[in-house]
């Protein structure tokens, strides 16, 4: 019997996170609404970090507009050029749903025309289960280099208890594919249990749910204290 391979080494910051995807090979990233200024220079910076590749949905003239301002060339991009929102979004699900692309990125463009696309029965990018998300970034106050996971930043309503469960794992297998443990906390098993935390203080709640050091705004660094003073 072969040995089981061992275990990834945890991948504990971006920079690391970065050479694993060049390892990989650039991606196709397929931009809806590509005339954003943010969203093309994120794809142009993952390009000259040889993780991705750009192919950019919406109008061309702006397209080629905002890259020339970024000082690229545009002759060096795949444009695709569509009339309107609605049709980029169409245009670039359909890319990725055809195999020409492997990541989809929103630009400029309402989140309810993209996900009108994405999750179209016909033409979309739906399996039938619930979408998620998670957002990845480097602890900015732990002592030792660490990544952690945000997943639904933004909530789900409208969904039974048995859907939130089902979405877990799938999240989960998401930190642990670079290495990381997951733990989450569901408030909604806690209180299917009897609520057992009601006489806890909501503090201390806070700290069982989440056992690393409590948050204190003094220990964020003072620059970043004084640019959000007034946010």
């Amino acid at each position: 019997m072969d040995p089981a391979p061992p275990p990834p080494t945890p991948i504990r910051t971006l920079a690391r996170l970065v050479e694993e995807a060049r390892a990989v090979g650039p991606l196709p990233v397929v931009v809806a609404g590509a005339e954003s200024d943010t969203a093309l220079a994120a794809v142009a910076h993952a390009r000259r970090k040889r993780i991705a590749e750009g192919i950019l949905v919406g109008g061309e003239p702006g397209i080629r507009a905002r890259l020339a301002a970024l000082g690229e060339d545009p002759a060096r991009w795949r444009i695709v050029d569509v009339p309107s929102d609605a049709a980029a979004a169409r245009r670039a699900v359909a890319l990725v749903r055809d195999g020409e692309g492997a990541v989809l990125l929103k630009g400029r463009i309402k989140t309810a025309d993209l996900l009108h696309a994405v999750l179209d029965r016909a033409a979309g990018l739906r399996e039938g289960r619930l979408l998620s998300d998670v957002l990845v970034a480097e602890h900015p106050l732990s002592e030792e280099p660490r990544l952690v996971g945000v997943t639904d930043g933004g909530g789900i309503g409208g969904i039974e208890h048995g859907q939130r469960r089902r979405a877990g794992p799938r999240r989960e297998a998401a930190l642990q594919y670079l290495g990381c443990q997951a733990r989450a906390a569901h408030a909604e098993e806690q209180n299917a249990r009897g609520r057992r935390g009601a006489d806890i203080p909501e503090h201390e709640q806070r700290q069982r749910r989440c056992p690393h050091e409590p948050f204190q705004p003094s220990s964020l660094p003072e620059a970043y204290q004084r640019e959000h003073e007034d946010a």
